[in-house]
């Protein structure tokens, strides 16, 4: 089966930005922020290209998706870059399906890029940063918050 890769690009706030500029997309909010053109026609075509042999191919997402494994991307590239846009396509937009990612890996560049690659891993997975024994001076700051 080949594997789809979708790969962005965006400010570091999640606005897309196209990577030849704003005149790639004339509806973009902002006349820097713009939303790259797909090179697939259509979603619905992505279980039909999967399926069929041949290497893994990458597209420019215009919004990627996290639909199910089956009928969505196998992994997303996200191409972040150091600037704060503020308005514009945001890369998943408001009707993003929640869905729990693993990255897999990920690059710094000296220009501030940071190119960082998810593969979809089922439900969203919450937890929390705590230490499994607390310290005193934790348990200290606890009691003093009440």
């Amino acid at each position: 089966m080949r594997k789809i890769i979708v790969a962005t690009f965006t400010s570091l706030d999640g606005v897309m930005q196209a990577p030849g500029g704003p005149q790639e997309d004339p509806t973009a909010a902002s006349r820097l922020a713009a939303g790259p053109p797909p090179t697939s026609t259509r979603r619905s075509a992505l279980p039909w290209v999967k399926s069929s042999a041949g290497p893994s191919t990458c597209c420019l997402a215009a919004r990627p998706t996290t639909s199910s494994r089956r009928t969505g991307p196998d992994e997303f590239g996200v191409l972040i870059f150091a600037v704060v846009l503020g308005k514009g396509k945001r890369l998943f937009g408001d009707g993003a399906v929640p869905a729990g990612l693993k990255l897999v890996k990920s690059q710094s560049y000296l220009t501030g890029v940071i190119v960082a690659n998810y593969e979809p891993d089922g439900e969203v997975k919450t937890g929390d940063f705590q230490l499994a024994e607390p310290s005193k001076a934790e348990l200290e700051r606890r009691r003093n918050l009440t």
